[in-house]
């Protein structure tokens, strides 16, 4: 079933914060331990947006996923947390196992193509590298799905919560008049 205009607008929103957080939050912990000037002076802006717009496709498609499994059809009805919190553990780290991937190619594959002509042996490496690498990447990326799904609930539900009782004090304005 082809999604809503505002199905898109909401899963646009939420991917588009979830990856300028993540990153803001990123670069703030850089800085903190001093580490970001070092970073930066290894990256260029093509790089940079490269990496940004990955994350954000990647989060995009995955929070859309999630989206449509979570069975949230009307504003009347809560969103079921239970659900939501496991929806966004599979797909946060069905993200950061895709966003690892992306990392490996861009950093691995230029070398690694060269490298096989050396040592035929670099493929098990890249292999073990790459599960070892993908498990984390899929940890990592359930726990920091299941915080944006605290905060997302939080949000929808406050917004939900809002939306319901702004319409019923309308619906009885329009009634009483």
């Amino acid at each position: 079933m082809k999604p809503t205009r505002n199905e898109r607008l909401l899963v646009w929103s939420l991917a588009t914060f979830h990856t300028a957080f993540f990153m803001a939050v990123l670069i703030a912990l850089l800085y903190a331990s001093g580490r970001l000037g070092a970073l930066l002076g290894g990256l260029n802006t093509i790089v940079g947006l490269l990496l940004f717009g990955a994350l954000w496709y990647t989060t995009f498609e995955c929070t859309d996923r999630a989206r449509r499994s979570l069975r949230w059809t009307t504003l009347e009805a809560p969103i079921d947390l239970t659900q939501l919190i496991g929806l966004s553990f599979v797909w946060g780290g069905a993200n950061g196992v895709l966003f690892f991937i992306f990392l490996l190619l861009i950093q691995v594959a230029p070398g690694f193509l060269a490298s096989l002509q050396v040592a035929p042996d670099a493929l098990l490496v890249l292999i073990l590298i790459g599960g070892v690498g993908s498990l984390f990447a899929f940890v990592m990326g359930g726990f920091f799905g299941l915080a944006f799904a605290v905060i997302d609930f939080t949000l929808l539900e406050v917004s939900r919560r809002i939306f319901l009782r702004v319409t019923a004090t309308t619906a009885k304005r329009t009634a009483d008049s």
